[in-house]
């Protein structure tokens, strides 16, 4: 996952500065996006994958016999 530092932090003992765009692990990258200390670069962010969506029946529409 690519990121790009926000605040001063050290990563894997490495000190990364504001403004630094680094390869991260996943697990690393969305704790540093929680402690709000980096960001997603867009390119990285992987879309979800959605499931096909099943139409629910309303509880209030009836069919006229």
């Amino acid at each position: 996952m690519k990121i790009k530092i926000l605040k001063q932090t050290f990563v894997k003992g490495q000190l990364l500065i504001a403004g630094d765009l680094i390869e991260a692990t996943q697990n690393d990258g969305e704790l540093l996006i929680g402690m709000g200390k980096a960001i997603a670069i867009a390119e990285s962010i992987k879309k979800p994958e959605y499931k096909e969506t099943v139409k629910k029946k309303s509880f209030f529409s009836r069919k006229k016999k």
